[in-house]
């Protein structure tokens, strides 16, 4: 019986290589599915060039299901066909996962963040923009290293485009501590405010990628 969790056919996917040094992640599609554990894949392409997967190479997959959520699944591949079109046919190796978002897991960084503060000050609405570091991420907020001095309540844009993320996000201001750091006087807690799925899912997918990366390292 076909689990439920698995992605239906037609559905796009994102690949993760264990097998050798590729850190990118590449996009593919399912075309079909033979078993709970067996599966036939697109033959996934970076740049207009095919990318080389080959028999036993080990990767991570990753998917939406509409309404459920994000889920992955290892695997391994187990035939490259390049007949007429470029397939790959995987075998399920481990459980489904998934993957919660708006509790996702929170990964520790040091990324450089654009944070900017709208007030009103004598009748006249001023930007407050601070070069700032992010401190932490996941699904669902942020950590900020900053000098200004907020009240919880305040509302901030935050704008990132560094390491392969780049995205501007809302968010309201739910926590404020004093900072270790020697540069920065605070760290605060920022919750995402009205983030758009597919904002939401390019972190998602940023977080896997660095986990995937400490993981291979032996650091997590």
């Amino acid at each position: 019986m076909l689990s439920n969790d698995l992605p239906n056919i037609g559905d796009k996917i994102e690949l993760y290589d264990y097998s050798g040094n590729i850190n990118n992640k590449y996009l593919s599609q399912l075309f079909d599915i033979i078993d709970d554990k067996t599966l036939i894949i697109s033959g996934p392409i970076h740049n207009k060039v095919l990318v080389p997967f080959h028999r036993n190479d080990f990767i991570e997959v990753v998917y939406f299901k509409k309404n459920k959520g994000r889920y992955s699944f290892g695997a391994m591949i187990s035939k490259v066909i390049q007949k007429e079109m470029y397939k790959i046919r995987i075998k399920r190796t481990t459980k489904i996962r998934k993957i919660q978002q708006r509790n996702f897991y929170r990964l520790a960084c040091r990324i450089p963040t654009i944070k900017i503060h709208h007030i009103c000050e004598d009748n006249l609405e001023k930007d407050i923009r601070e070069e700032c570091f992010i401190s932490d991420i996941s699904g669902g907020g942020i950590g900020v290293f900053c000098n200004y001095p907020h009240d919880s309540g305040d509302f901030v844009d935050i704008q990132i485009d560094s390491q392969g993320l780049k995205i501007c996000i809302k968010g309201e201001i739910i926590r404020i501590s004093d900072s270790k750091n020697q540069k920065y006087k605070f760290n605060i807690g920022v919750r995402f405010v009205d983030l758009k799925d597919n904002d939401r899912d390019k972190i998602v997918s940023f977080i896997f990628e660095e986990q995937t990366k400490l993981r291979k390292k032996g650091l997590i």
